[in-house]
């Protein structure tokens, strides 16, 4: 088996979905990930879903990831990637970013690559 057969991509249309998507994903027959990646979360904060569905959603996040973990048991970890824009916008900041980086400790791209913006990851 390749390694690109190995990867599946969910391309959830609204924060909703996302929500639904994580919520269910322990019950998803497909072979246990080794890693969630979330690319684009300001898309899914644009709709602006209040501080309670973030937070739901940051908890949905590391919850998934910790299931996972622990259905891989000895054999890894499953690990969690949320990368997120930050670069402000003419209407001001992203929303609930505070509340955000409470969940996932940031380390700022940048630093490492300038012409990036923010990515909130875990820390090691």
């Amino acid at each position: 088996m390749s390694d690109s057969s190995k990867i599946r991509f969910q391309y959830p249309s609204s924060i909703q979905e996302l929500l639904q998507l994580l919520a269910s994903a322990h019950e998803a027959p497909a072979p246990v990930p080794s890693l969630l990646l979330l690319d684009g979360l300001e898309e899914y904060l644009a709709e602006d879903p209040g501080t309670q569905d973030t937070a739901y959603l940051a908890a949905l996040l590391l919850d998934t990831a910790a299931y996972f973990s622990h259905r891989l048991g000895a054999s890894g970890n499953c690990g969690l990637v949320v990368a997120l824009e930050t670069q402000k916008e003419a209407d001001g900041d992203v929303p609930h970013l505070a509340l955000l980086q409470r969940y996932f400790p940031a380390v700022p791209a940048a630093a490492r690559c300038p012409r990036l913006g923010t990515a909130l990851l875990p820390s090691s």
